[in-house]
């Protein structure tokens, strides 16, 4: 339950309108719906089975070591959650520079993907869910899961909450209401886009401290707090 609760913070601080710029260039070159959706489809499942995949690698890479040396995996586990934790900092930090410089956190695509197709865009945008440290954090915490049930849910409530805009553009275009969807998008967007962007940030230190928390019960204790 801790790691499902972890999924969806991680979610909300990784939620990005990249993918909804990506659908508003590939209307504007008369995409059809179908194309529209098959991207949406391949980001959902594609991004789900790459976390999957890393995230199981990344435990049975664990696994393995322990087999080798007993005493290790909680040692393994310190320096991977030390490592999450210096990556939400600085994700933080560089978030702030950017807001006191006033620099657009997201940035727009430079083409449809009509250019490629559907499916390979598709593709390359799950795969890039591996710049994002929320998805990184989310395929560390997750590699402690023994449940492949859990695993697989925790990347689809990753994947649904951070891309919500990108899905809820998608559903629009299929029942032909999109316009009314971009509209108030756009409004939103422009209103609230730098407390979005403060909300986003508080998250992601908070996690950090979590995290961070969890690092230190386990030093003075030898029990994980968050399990």
């Amino acid at each position: 339950m801790e790691l499902v609760s972890f999924s969806l913070g991680l979610g909300l601080v990784g939620f990005d309108i990249f993918g909804v710029l990506i659908i508003l260039t590939a209307l504007g070159s008369k995409a059809t719906k179908r194309e529209i959706m098959i991207f949406s489809l391949i980001t959902l499942l594609g991004t789900v089975v790459l976390g999957t995949v890393a995230t199981l690698l990344l435990g049975e890479g664990v696994h393995i070591i322990t087999d080798f040396f007993d005493d290790l995996p909680d040692a393994l586990w310190v320096v991977l959650d030390f490592l999450v934790v210096a990556l939400l900092f600085a994700w933080a930090g560089k978030r702030i520079v950017r807001t006191i410089k006033k620099e657009n956190i997201t940035k727009g695509p430079n083409s449809a993907f009509s250019k490629h197709g559907s499916v390979a865009v598709g593709a390359l945008y799950a795969i890039s869910a591996f710049t994002d440290p929320s998805f990184l954090t989310l395929i560390a915490l997750s590699s402690r899961e023994d449940s492949l049930i859990v695993i697989v849910l925790t990347q689809f409530i990753w994947i649904l909450v951070s891309q919500s805009s990108l899905f809820a553009l998608a559903i629009a275009v299929t029942l032909g209401v999109h316009e009314r969807f971009v509209n108030w998008f756009n409004r939103v967007r422009e209103k609230y886009s730098h407390i979005i962007a403060t909300i986003i940030t508080v998250l992601i230190l908070l996690l950090g401290t979590l995290i961070t928390a969890d690092l230190v019960v386990f030093l003075a204790t030898g029990r994980w707090l968050l399990g």
